[in-house]
């Protein structure tokens, strides 16, 4: 699976959902995230987010696998999975989390749309909390 070119200014969330799917941010990101983002309630905004990011990929036709991993560094976990698997990561990120897109040993998000090496990323030394193969699922 391909990223996809992520546009400046955006926060974490829509930044994963533009690289992971490539879809427009004003046309469908942006409305899926109204929509959905009320269903979730107030609460945590950092389980809120993900549960939204969640949902709209889902809806897109993606799917997530959530992988057990101990608590480790960002820069130390890139390097644990094939070149070729997208990962969504929750990054810690007191008060809550950030969220990045991985793919090999590189991370992009709204700190690096472009894409930086792992060890380079401002977030390099934060815990990670949850780690997810992301896949397109075949069409019916």
């Amino acid at each position: 699976m391909r990223l996809h070119p992520i546009p400046p200014g955006l926060y974490c969330v829509p930044a994963a959902l533009c690289a992971i799917t490539g879809l427009d941010m004003r046309q469908v990101i942006a409305p899926a995230i109204r929509r959905i983002e009320p269903v979730h309630g107030s609460g945590n905004p950092t389980l809120v987010w993900l549960s939204t990011l969640i949902t709209v990929l889902c809806e897109q036709g993606y799917g997530l696998r959530w992988v057990e991993t101990s608590v480790q560094p960002l820069w130390t976990l890139t390097g644990c999975f094939p070149e070729d698997e997208v990962l969504l990561i929750s990054i810690a990120d007191p008060p809550g989390a950030h969220v990045a897109v991985a793919q090999g040993a590189r991370i992009y998000d709204s700190i690096a749309p472009e894409g930086m090496a792992a060890h380079e990323h401002p977030l390099s030394l934060n815990d990670v909390n949850h780690v997810a193969v992301v896949n397109r699922l075949p069409s019916c």
